[in-house]
């Protein structure tokens, strides 16, 4: 009797399929990863876990369906590996343009508003401030109520899920897609509002702004650089007018005690020390 032997041809065949089906898996299970998290930030009945949950559903049957008829004949492994590639890449490009959506539809509102106050007579100081008030109007603020996590701060860049979408990871890291997200989010505390109001003033008034970290009361804020110089901006937790930044030590000694003690220093979002610019 012959010993048992299995031709180049099925061999070849079944490693490709271990590696397709692997391929296959991971995906899929990349896929669901990232719905999981689209459904941390959207509620259930937003169009986007809807849209993703349907382009999964869709996708993956065919994935099984072609992977098997590849084992059965070995044809078919390019439209195979193309699905792959579309499963891999259909979930990232639908969040992207669900953010880019929203974000637009903010962007001209707030820019109008913008145009609108100026028109009126206000300064760009006052512009910046009533864009800061009204996008907190809309803001959901958890304070530091840690029973209430953060949405947007299921994505960060250590994430796998992130990782492995590297189209998505580079649209949220590299291209203020965070920022963007955060602004249509509006939910968070200091740090989420602060993102989203200097992300806004510069975007719809075309004007420097920045990210501001304050040490020892663990706070973030937004400045925005107009004729009077740099201005605080934060409504939200200590200040009820706008401020110039090198008189907002004195503020805070006069209005806010309580805060004014505890502070330590202030630094900007890349590490520079703006203490004694604002008074410390």
């Amino acid at each position: 009797m012959p010993p048992f032997s299995i031709s180049d041809d099925i061999l070849k065949r079944t490693v490709i399929f271990v590696f397709l089906g692997t391929a296959v898996v991971i995906v899929s299970a990349y896929a669901l990863f990232l719905l999981q998290n689209i459904l941390i930030i959207f509620p259930a009945d937003h169009p986007l876990p809807l849209a993703v949950a349907i382009e999964i559903a869709l996708l993956v049957p065919v994935l099984i369906v072609l992977l098997w008829r590849y084992l059965e004949d070995g044809k078919g492994i390019l439209p195979l590996a193309g699905i792959i590639i579309i499963l891999w890449l259909a979930p990232q490009a639908t969040f992207i343009l669900d953010i880019e959506a929203g974000y637009r539809t903010i962007e001209k509102d707030y820019r109008m508003f913008a145009k609108e106050q100026l028109q009126a007579g206000d300064d760009k100081s006052a512009t910046a401030w009533n864009i800061s008030t009204r996008y907190l109007d809309s803001f959901s603020s958890s304070g530091n109520d840690i029973r209430n996590p953060v949405p947007v701060r299921s994505i960060f860049p250590g994430n796998g899920v992130y990782r492995f979408h590297l189209l998505l990871y580079h649209y949220l890291f590299d291209m203020n897609g965070l920022e963007k997200l955060t602004a249509v989010d509006g939910r968070g505390n200091c740090s989420e509002y602060a993102r989203a109001v200097a992300f806004l003033v510069n975007r719809t008034m075309d004007i420097p702004t920045r990210f501001v970290i304050m040490y020892g009361y663990d706070h973030k804020f937004a400045e925005a650089l107009t004729e009077e110089g740099w201005i605080v901006l934060d409504p939200l937790k200590t200040i009820d007018r706008p401020v110039r930044a090198e008189y907002y030590s004195e503020y805070l000694r006069n209005s806010n005690r309580a805060i004014y003690e505890k502070v330590t220093g202030i630094c900007s979002a890349d590490g520079e020390n703006l203490s004694s610019a604002h008074g410390f």
